[in-house]
Order: C-alpha cells, then sequence, then structure tokens
C-alpha cells in the first residue's frame, strides 16, 4: 500500500512497509528531487487505480490520460537540480519523451493484454485498441499506425535535441540525454522482456 502524497514522514502500519523502505532509500539520497520522484511515482500508481473512461474521443486525449512523468526519474538518476526556467526550456523533449515512453510500452505489451482480456475479460487499456476503435481498423493496421506514431515522435525528439545543442547549458544537456536513453532502455526491455515476448507468436520464448 502506498499514501496518497508525499510529506517526508514515514506512514504508520505494516501495509506501509515496502512504501516506507523505499522513501528512505530515496529520500536519503536527496530530500528535495526524491520527494518529486517519489510525488511522480505515487501519481502514476494512482493512475493506474482510477477506472479509464470506456473511451477516448482522440490518441493524444488517451497519452495525455496515461502520461507519467519521466523527467522526475531522469532528474534524480542524473543527479542535477534544474530552475523552473531549465524545465521549461526541456520541457517540449520531456512531454515527447513520455508519449514515446507511452506508445512502446503500449505497442510491445499488446499481445498479452489482448489475451488477458479474451481468457479473463481484463480491460484493455492501451494505444493499440484506441487507435483500432478510432479508424475501425485490424489489430494489425493498428499497430502499424502506432509504429508510424512512435517514429513521427523519434523524428520530433531529434529536432528538439538538435535545438537545444545549439544554445542550451550542460545542466538542461544532460538532462535532455537523459531523457533519450531512458527512451532508448524502454524500447529494448519492451522489445525483448520475457513478460511480453512470451505470448507473441514466432517468439523463441512463445509458450
Amino acid at each position: 500500500m502506498v499514501p496518497s502524497h508525499v510529506d517526508g514522514k514515514y506512514e504508520q502500519g505494516p501495509e506501509y512497509t515496502v512504501y516506507n523502505m523505499l522513501a528512505k532509500e530515496i529520500l536519503s539520497e536527496d530530500f528535495v528531487q526524491g520527494k518529486r520522484l517519489l510525488e511522480s511515482v505515487l501519481s502514476w500508481i494512482s493512475a493506474t487505480q482510477r477506472t479509464p473512461p470506456e473511451a477516448f474521443p482522440t490518441l493524444e486525449d488517451y497519452m495525455t490520460y496515461r502520461a507519467g512523468d519521466v523527467g522526475a526519474d531522469m532528474e534524480f538518476a542524473c543527479d542535477i537540480t534544474l530552475s523552473n526556467t531549465d524545465i521549461e526550456a526541456v520541457e517540449h523533449l520531456r512531454s515527447l519523451c513520455e508519449k514515446h515512453f507511452l506508445l512502446t510500452n503500449d505497442l510491445y505489451s499488446y499481445a498479452k493484454e489482448a489475451i488477458a482480456d479474451q481468457e479473463h475479460g481484463d480491460s484493455v487499456l492501451n494505444a493499440v485498441r484506441v487507435v483500432q476503435r478510432l479508424m475501425n481498423t485490424s489489430e494489425n493496421s493498428s499497430k502499424a499506425i502506432v509504429r508510424q506514431v512512435i517514429w513521427d515522435v523519434e523524428r520530433q525528439m531529434n529536432e528538439e535535441y538538435e535545438r537545444l545543442l545549439q544554445d542550451a547549458p550542460k545542466s538542461q544537456l544532460t538532462y535532455a540525454q537523459g531523457l533519450i536513453v531512458c527512451v532508448a532502455g524502454n524500447m529494448f526491455f519492451s522489445a525483448t522482456c520475457a513478460r511480453y515476448a512470451r505470448v507473441v507468436e514466432g517468439s523463441r520464448l512463445h509458450v
């Protein structure tokens, strides 16, 4: 169990044991950045526990609903402190990275989610299903569309990073590079992890 917010205090009760262990380690490294990181984690957990809308009017609306703050993770991992000016300067790249992170995970996890839907009636909250319903296309066509959107996001990420390279200070570039590395790592993980690959026909891990 996790609390609804972070106030720097440890929660009482055995149900909070895991959270308290995590919070203690993170806050001991850096209280300010760690607090922001924990807030982003709690926000993500809260979002996963909400009942999602039955439909989304656009793919953009879906991404806004699902997006998580990868920026907090990078600021903590890179051990940098960004001013509000720095954060605003890198905001567009951060937003693009969040979209890439989400869409990539959805693309590679779709097969697993679809099987869970067929076998257990679990709801599918996934960009592939959103595109399929919005455009009335097949699963394969929807996957191809999501992949095209990912490629377009990558193009925009490259353009934004090239812009930052022109005159951004080191702190902003370190943050930007961390975001891009995070995106690349998520792509590799999503494409190769056994959790997703074991349900994909043709995969060596298929069971």
